[in-house]
């Protein structure tokens, strides 16, 4: 999974958090085995350091494995 390190510059903005289900949920196929989008951030499969994936201004998922 590409990754790119980003640096803050600028004020820090807020952003509404209305988390969704969906994108946690969200079904991934990892060799012969399914798993949820959330679950697979946190595998070995991942090199994330964290994730945050907006939708309309508003944090529908978050979560910084490491």
């Amino acid at each position: 999974m590409p990754t790119v390190q980003v640096h803050r510059t600028g004020a820090i903005a807020d952003f509404e958090t209305r988390l969704d289900d969906r994108v946690r949920d969200f079904g991934l196929a990892i060799g012969d085995e399914q798993v949820s989008f959330k679950n697979f951030v946190y595998s070995q499969h991942s090199t994330a350091m964290g994730i945050v994936i907006l939708h309309k201004g508003r944090i529908v998922f978050e979560e910084c494995p490491e």
